[in-house]
Order: structure tokens, then sequence, then C-alpha cells
């Protein structure tokens, strides 16, 4: 299950980067999310940012949050993925001293990894909930 997750994580973060480079193409039009001036059609210091106060005062933070769920969420799977693999090498490169290390640490390593479990789930929901509450919002937008 842990390449499944891996590779959620991974199709998740591609799609939130998607997104974004969507948003940031149409910031470069004119409109809602536009960031250019009105008369010179391009970013112009002497308009006074009216056209920039939705791209930049909104969208900016509003991505950063966005990836910071996201990116949290494939950093936990990647812990997850480095504990179990790191286990499994030692039980590849020495049988017996798994044995003894399992016996020694066996509830503690399996409430290691129900801690890895809540955890990536509860960062997937927020990642995932991230993601369908902005495209929710600003889906009426983003279509034209």
């Amino acid at each position: 299950f842990i390449v499944a997750d891996i590779w959620e994580a991974r199709a998740l973060y591609c799609f939130t980067h998607l997104c974004w480079k969507y948003i940031d193409i149409n910031t470069s039009r004119r409109g809602l999310f536009s960031s250019s001036c009105p008369t010179c059609n391009k970013a112009c210091p002497g308009c006074g940012g009216e056209n920039t106060v939705v791209a930049g005062l909104f969208l900016i933070p509003l991505k950063q949050m966005t990836m910071i769920g996201v990116r949290c969420f494939v950093y936990t799977n990647a812990l997850r993925a480095i504990f179990k693999l790191s286990i499994e090498a030692v039980r590849m490169s020495s049988p017996a001293c798994h044995s003894q290390f399992m016996e020694e640490y066996k509830d503690q390593l399996q409430y290691l990894d129900f801690c890895f479990s809540g955890w990536t789930f509860c960062v997937s929901t927020l990642a995932i909930w991230n993601l369908v509450t902005f495209e929710h919002h600003l889906g009426g937008v983003l279509a034209g």
C-alpha cells in the first residue's frame, strides 16, 4: 500500500502544481486574475496596482497555503515509506537481529506505524479538501 500512497501523493502534488500553473497563466490576461495595466496591457507601476490587488494579495497566499497542505502530505508519505523500508532493510540484512529487534520493540513500532497511518490520513484529507474547496469556489471564474 505504501507504493500507492506515494503515487497518490505525487499525483496530488502534480495536479496542484498544474492548477497553479493555470492560475499563473490567467494572471497575465485581463479580468479578475489580471495583473496587467488596462492601458498598456502589462505590469505597470504607474497604474497604482489596481489590477494586481486580487492577483497579488489573494492568490499568492492562497497558493502558498494550498501547497503547504500538499507538501505536508508528500513529506508524511515519504517519511512513512522510509520508516517501513528501513525496517525491511534491517530484516533483509540480518534476520536474527531483526527477530530480536522485533521482539523488543514490536509494540513501539506498531504504535509508530499507527501514528504514521493516522497522520497520513489527516494530511491527505486536508490536502484534498483544500483542492476541492479551491475548485468549487473558483470553478466558475476559471471555466472561461
